[in-house]
């Protein structure tokens, strides 16, 4: 047993301990480093009790007079290309297993081959929503507000952790899930049986995906509509981004559509990735586990725990977000001119 001076933070051996090579310590750390990864987003939801008092200094709002400030759509492009390159590589890099030599990055064309095409195909979808979101959505975007650096460096982390544990998990490379009290060992959790192409369940989760992308495309082009000049006018860079009251589609009642879409989105992407998993009761290779045991594995898995951090993420800036339309705008019926419709909420018809 290596000696306590011999062991990194999280018990990683260091570099030269017990006579490692750096190349084979890297590769030994790697799915140690998985493992803390996954950590991270299954610890980020104790954080909204803090979020819920931090307005994150970017779009409505950013902080103008601020030195740390970068321009917003190039920082934008910056922060989030991070997950789809990440979630790329991930895809294509071998199998995270523990006392093996597998490196958390090496990626190979050859392993797209490999996998079943319900991997490949959720992968495309990834990849299509971030293609969107890193490039194709800031590059016809009007000048967006400044993001302040600690924005765009705590952005550039989670989507750097979710790329990498996602892209692992839709590549098979996780490390193996052993289940508690069966004595059994889920080798690749995250491939998909090539026969769930024909099962409604995986198509129910694309086709969720599908509507959720486009809702929340849709929504997102509302407000850059906002900000667009008329035209004839040609657009200042200087000039404050513009914001009005949004209208069409759900904005007829929630304020904020493009989130409520994306969580669809995502959730719909863990109904295609998750329901035909062993990890899955649904699944005819589920093992027999104690109903708890089942639902902390499912929490572990990825495709999963990433859309229930969105929310923790976002529905705090939603709800704040709301408030901020009303002391702008005013409400209606509030007897001030109030223009912002009082029947409207959050981000939950009805509810919130």
């Amino acid at each position: 047993m290596a000696s306590a001076s011999h062991l990194a933070l999280g018990g990683l051996p260091q570099p030269g301990a017990l006579g490692l090579s750096l190349a084979t310590w890297r590769a030994q750390a790697a799915p140690q480093l998985y493992a803390l990864a996954v950590l991270f987003f299954k610890a980020f939801p104790f954080l909204l009790p803090l979020l819920r008092h931090i307005n994150a200094p970017h779009g409505r709002f950013a902080l103008p007079q601020s030195r740390l400030n970068l321009p917003g759509n190039a920082a934008w492009i910056a922060m989030e290309l991070w997950s789809p390159v990440v979630f790329a590589g991930a895809l294509l890099s071998p199998p995270l297993i523990a006392g093996t030599a597998a490196p958390l990055w090496q990626p190979s064309l050859a392993r797209l081959a490999l996998l079943p095409l319900p991997n490949r195909i959720l992968a495309l979808l990834y990849l299509t929503h971030y293609t969107h979101r890193a490039l194709l959505q800031p590059l016809r975007s009007p000048p967006r507000s400044p993001i302040h650096l600690s924005v765009a460096l705590s952005a550039t982390m989670f989507n750097t952790l979710n790329g990498l544990i996602m892209g692992s998990w839709i590549g098979g490379r996780s490390p193996p899930v052993e289940l508690p009290g069966v004595r059994a060992v889920i080798l690749s959790p995250g491939l998909l049986p090539r026969w769930a192409l024909e099962s409604p369940l995986f198509w129910l989760g694309v086709a969720g995906w599908v509507v959720g992308f486009a809702g929340n495309v849709w929504h997102d082009e509302v407000l850059m509509n906002l900000r667009r000049k008329p035209k004839g006018q040609r657009a200042d860079k200087k000039e404050k981004p513009r914001y009005e009251i949004p209208h069409g589609g759900l904005y007829r009642y929630i304020s904020y559509p493009n989130y409520l879409c994306e969580w669809f989105e995502w959730f719909s992407f863990a109904v295609a990735a998750l329901a035909l998993s062993p990890l899955s009761p649904l699944s005819p290779l589920a093992p027999t586990l104690p109903a708890m045991t089942r639902v902390a594995l499912l929490l572990s898995a990825p495709p999963l725990v990433f859309p229930i951090c969105e929310v923790v993420a976002m529905l705090p800036r939603a709800v704040n977000g709301h408030k901020w339309y009303h002391s702008k705008f005013g409400v209606e019926g509030d007897g001030k001119d109030g223009r912002y419709p009082k029947d409207r909420t959050a981000v939950i018809p009805g509810l919130l």
